[in-house]
């Protein structure tokens, strides 16, 4: 189970041939159950049995997006790469710097 609260706020315009420019941002901040973050398969390979796990990672985290387009001649318009969502993780709040 995934939990966020966050923040989201974007230009009133949302068609970048009709608009100069458009934009969306976001934050927010949220926690994992630990269930879905150390999965654990079982699997077999050649008659040997093996436990294949993931990394500890911390149960909280921060995610973060940002794109936009701007119009550059009545046909054509820039569009920034949607990188999304950017997120990082620690285990502890009180060590993060």
């Amino acid at each position: 189970m995934r939990g966020v609260i966050g923040l989201a706020a974007g230009s009133k315009a949302n068609n970048p041939m009709t608009a100069k420019n458009t934009y969306r941002a976001y934050v927010g901040v949220g926690a994992d159950s630990s269930g879905l973050l150390n999965p654990i398969l079982n699997a077999s390979l050649v008659g040997i049995n093996t436990n294949i796990t993931t990394p500890n990672v911390g149960t909280a985290f921060v995610q973060a997006g940002l794109y936009g387009t701007a119009k550059m001649s009545e046909n054509r318009c820039w569009r920034s790469p949607k990188i999304d969502p950017l997120e990082v993780r620690r285990k502890s709040w009180t060590t993060w710097r």
